[in-house]
């Protein structure tokens, strides 16, 4: 609840973004890491409906949420694995896609999450990425950092009754990589066609690269 209200309801709208621009097969495997309440998870399943997707995460109570969360048919194509994004319990070139939403942000070595990535990703399958970014436009820029830092607590703490995560999440923002960066360095852990799609006037973007 208190996502979809700091986000202005925008972010159901980012991870349908995110699976859309995926463009998945009714029998891809798909991957979602740092699936925390399976909700992209759930919108994959919709997708591979003879396929089968699993969501990782490194919180087991978040993973509770999201088996709880979901209805007995998406069930049957889901599973939801305790792990770390930098040491996947996978086999190499396991799935067709792999997915992370809100999670590189959080990460202390981008490169290596997306190494692994690329490592249980078979040949031609595809690396995505949806987070948080940086507006480009000066003026914007500004106002969405005074909504992160100063509005966004303050609504986080009525609604949530802590504002402390939210003050985290500003931070993080700020210390985050730009959408051009975060592009390098896709492309330099050896991604191909690597591409990004801003959100909203950049307040979120999706990175997308092939694995060759």
């Amino acid at each position: 609840m208190v996502n979809n209200v700091i986000s202005l309801g925008l972010i159901n709208y980012w991870r349908r973004a995110l699976v859309s621009e995926a463009d998945l097969r009714q029998d891809d495997c798909v991957i979602d890491l740092c699936a925390g309440t399976g909700k992209v998870s759930r919108m994959i399943a919709r997708k591979v409906v003879a396929g089968k997707v699993y969501g990782v995460d490194f919180c087991p109570e978040m993973l509770l949420k999201a088996r709880k969360r979901c209805n007995p048919v998406l069930l049957k194509r889901m599973e939801f694995r305790e792990g770390n994004i930098y040491n996947l319990n996978f086999s190499d070139n396991t799935f067709d896609c792999a997915l992370v939403a809100f999670g590189l942000r959080n990460l202390s070595d981008i490169t290596r999450a997306i190494l692994e990535m690329k490592r249980v990703v078979k040949p031609g399958g595809k690396i995505l990425s949806l987070d948080l970014a940086h507006p480009r436009k000066a003026f914007f820029r500004k106002l969405y950092y005074l909504y992160f830092d100063k509005i966004m607590p303050v609504i986080a703490r009525f609604i949530y009754g802590d504002k402390e995560p939210y003050l985290y999440l500003s931070q993080s923002l700020k210390e985050f990589v730009t959408q051009k960066e975060l592009k390098q360095i896709f492309i330099e852990a050896g991604l191909k066609q690597v591409e990004y799609r801003e959100l909203n006037g950049g307040v979120t973007v999706i990175h997308k690269g092939i694995n060759m």
